[in-house]
C-alpha cells in the first residue's frame, strides 16, 4: 500500500511506533538515465538555439556584404594627372 505523499503525520506516528521504513527507486532507471533524460533535451535546446543565431548572424552579414559597396582605388590623381 502507497501512503499519500504529503502526510506528514504518517512518518512521524510511523516512527514512535518503530517501524522500520526502507524506500527504494521504482522506476528502473539508474541515476545516470535520470541525467541524461533530463540533460539532454536542454542541451539540444541550446545547440538548436546557438545555431539558429550563427545562420541569423551569417544571413545578416551577407545582406550587409550586399548592400555596402566596396570601395577600390583605381589610382591617386597624382598618378593619373600628366605632367
Amino acid at each position: 500500500m502507497i501512503p499519500a505523499r504529503d502526510d506528514d503525520r504518517l512518518l512521524s506516528l510511523l516512527e514512535q511506533h518503530g517501524v522500520t521504513i526502507t524506500a527504494k527507486n521504482t522506476t528502473g532507471r539508474s541515476w545516470l538515465m535520470d541525467l541524461a533524460v533530463n540533460i539532454l533535451p536542454m542541451l539540444l535546446g541550446m545547440l538548436l538555439y546557438v545555431g539558429r543565431m550563427n545562420q541569423r548572424e551569417r544571413s545578416l552579414s551577407s545582406v550587409w556584404a550586399a548592400a555596402v559597396p566596396v570601395a577600390t582605388t583605381r589610382g591617386t590623381p597624382e598618378s593619373s594627372s600628366p605632367t
